[in-house]
C-alpha cells in the first residue's frame, strides 16, 4: 500500500502531540476521525494503519490490541526519530511526556492511607 507523503507527516505529526494512536481494525474502507493531512483532507484509516505497522516494525511504537482497535504508543527511540523527521528542536516533547504529576486516587490524599470505616 503506497501511503502518501503528506499523510504520512499528518500521521507523525499526530502521534507526536499525542503520543498515542487509536486505529479501528475493520474491513470496511474508511477514514481515521482525528487526523487530517495539510490540505485538510481527511486521511484513510488503512493508511494510518499500515504508517503504524511501519513504525512498529522499527520498534518505535509499542501496539496493544483489545476490542478490535489497535492502540500504538511512542517510545524514547519514536520519539526521537519523529522529532528528526518533523524537523522539530530537542526541546519540543510530545503532549504525554510534559503533563503534570497524576492526580492522588480517590481516598488515597491523606498521607497515603486509605479511609476506615469509621472516616465516614
Amino acid at each position: 500500500v503506497h501511503v502518501p507523503k503528506a499523510t504520512k507527516k499528518a500521521v507523525y505529526q499526530y502521534l507526536f502531540e499525542n503520543g498515542c494512536v487509536v486505529v479501528k481494525k475493520t474491513n470496511l474502507p474508511g477514514n481515521h476521525p482525528d487526523i487530517r493531512n495539510s490540505e485538510d483532507a481527511e486521511v484513510e484509516r488503512l493508511h494510518v494503519w499500515m504508517t503504524m505497522r511501519s513504525l512498529q516494525s522499527r520498534d518505535l511504537v509499542k501496539e496493544n490490541y483489545a476490542w478490535s482497535h489497535h492502540y500504538y504508543f511512542l517510545n524514547e527511540a519514536g520519539i526521537d526519530y519523529l522529532r528528526k523527521e518533523l524537523h522539530l528542536p530537542e526541546s519540543v516533547m510530545p503532549n504525554i511526556v510534559n503533563k503534570g504529576p497524576a492526580r492522588p486516587v480517590r481516598g488515597d490524599d491523606r498521607d497515603g492511607r486509605r479511609p476506615s470505616g469509621d472516616d465516614r
